[in-house]
């Protein structure tokens, strides 16, 4: 797997107010270069309307928020939601690697605080042996979540080899999960990310209640919108289906 980073700014008016949104970025909370209040400030900067923070939780890949810090990232996401109120919309997210949950036995935040995000992120969610768990076992998860929660940065053909987009689109829907679209994975040897190859799972959404998400998973230096992504989801009639309208 490698990854490209998102670079430059961004033509502007090149898409509507409420579709410059950017819901997976990390800050210093975890693996981030800049506070989450100097990623606020960069966002506003670049007419990003709502940006999604969404610190790695108790990982052992890489710096992430301990059980004992998580109140403190939520509290400092709740202030900046307050002192920037009306320039920018904050949601209040974490990513949470879903394989250390089963092979180390790592558990779920507590309810009271699961309550205070605005949506979880799951990563590596794959039906192939040891790339991730299977679907069935991220629904089981999923339930315990008291907030939206989404599959992230997944190659849906390579991770549910001789799955049916339907039935894959099924699996999400009954787990109440949404899709992610990020501008960052992409597969060995191409420049497009993986959401490129979304096209069969789509037109099968278009007529489902599938709700998505779109990020550019930034650690720093530059945040932008997820334009590319949005974009896509526009091709399918898609873009007002976020999971947070």
């Amino acid at each position: 797997m490698v990854t490209s980073k998102t670079s430059g700014s961004l033509p502007p008016n090149d898409l509507p107010m409420k579709y410059r949104v950017n819901l997976h970025v990390h800050s210093a909370f975890s693996d981030g270069q800049f506070t989450p209040e100097a990623l606020v400030i960069q966002a506003i900067s670049r007419g990003i309307t709502v940006l999604g923070i969404t610190d790695h939780y108790y990982t052992s890949k890489t710096l992430s928020i301990t059980p004992s810090r998580l109140q403190a990232y939520l509290d400092e996401l709740d202030r900046l939601t307050e002192v920037y109120s009306g320039r920018i919309r904050i949601l209040k997210g974490i990513e949470i690697n879903t394989l250390e949950l089963f092979i180390l036995g790592r558990e779920l935040p507590p309810v009271p605080l699961l309550d205070r995000l605005d949506y979880v992120l799951l990563e590596y969610i794959a039906n192939i042996p040891r790339a991730g768990i299977p679907i069935l076992h991220a629904a089981l998860i999923a339930q315990e979540i008291p907030v939206p929660t989404g599959l992230a940065h997944t190659d849906l053909p390579m991770a549910f080899p001789g799955m049916e987009p339907e039935d894959l689109i099924n699996r999400l829907i009954q787990a109440k999960m949404f899709l992610e679209l990020n501008e960052t994975y992409s597969r060995p040897g191409e420049r497009h990310p993986f959401y490129k190859h979304y096209s069969p799972y789509l037109s099968v959404a278009q007529s489902s209640s599938l709700r998505f998400s779109a990020g550019t998973d930034t650690h720093g230096p530059v945040v932008t919108y997820a334009r590319s992504a949005m974009s896509f989801l526009q091709t399918f009639n898609l873009a007002d289906r976020l999971f947070f309208f």
